[in-house]
């Protein structure tokens, strides 16, 4: 854990599986995660203290958590609910990434 100020407290040693699995858990979960998104939780340390952490890649999907959709913005999540915006999400990750476009290779 990290306070405001960027003070890392750390999390207890007996805390750490249990975390690590809740965390799995729900990402794994469609009712928390949809769709589900299975990242690995990793544990490292920093000085004395224990930390978790999880690399979250952009992902090609639009994910709700909780049945809601979320657009991050620098280090700030902001609620959508406009239509508009959703469609914008959409939008943007359909220019983003490739898999559900059709390449057609033409050879003379």
């Amino acid at each position: 854990m990290l306070t405001d100020d960027g003070v890392v407290l750390g999390l207890e040693n007996a805390n750490l599986m249990h975390l690590k699995q809740y965390i799995v858990t729900a990402l794994n979960n469609p009712e928390v995660m949809n769709p589900p998104y299975a990242l690995p939780v990793r544990d490292t340390k920093y000085g004395t203290h224990n930390l978790l952490y999880v690399r979250v890649p952009v992902s090609s999907l639009v994910h709700k958590h909780a049945g809601t959709i979320y657009d991050r913005e620098n280090d700030s999540n902001f609620r959508v609910t406009d239509e508009r915006q959703i469609s914008e999400i959409y939008f943007r990750k359909r220019q983003s990434f490739t898999e559900t476009q059709i390449f057609f290779l033409y050879r003379r």
